[in-house]
């Protein structure tokens, strides 16, 4: 992510999550490093960034089963920050 550019919205416009996205075919992500990156996102969210507060909560509510597109929108949080 050294080399990413920056974003200047938090999420994607019209970002839609799938609930269950193992079921739709997508391919699934490690679910302890999407966890570790949601839990440093909030911890900054609810210290300094109130700006990201929603976006982190929107992405945290697929930490159980996070596919590859929940961690590219995590991603796309990041180069935000």
């Amino acid at each position: 992510m050294t080399n990413s550019r920056k974003r200047s919205t938090l999420m994607e416009i019209g970002y839609k999550p799938h609930a269950i996205p193992l079921e739709l075919g997508e391919q699934p992500f490690d679910a302890r490093t999407y966890q570790k990156a949601i839990g440093l996102i909030l911890y900054a969210a609810l210290g300094t960034r109130p700006d990201i507060t929603y976006a982190t909560s929107v992405l945290g509510r697929y930490a159980t089963q996070p596919s590859a597109l929940h961690w590219e929108a995590l991603k796309h949080l990041l180069r935000y920050l």
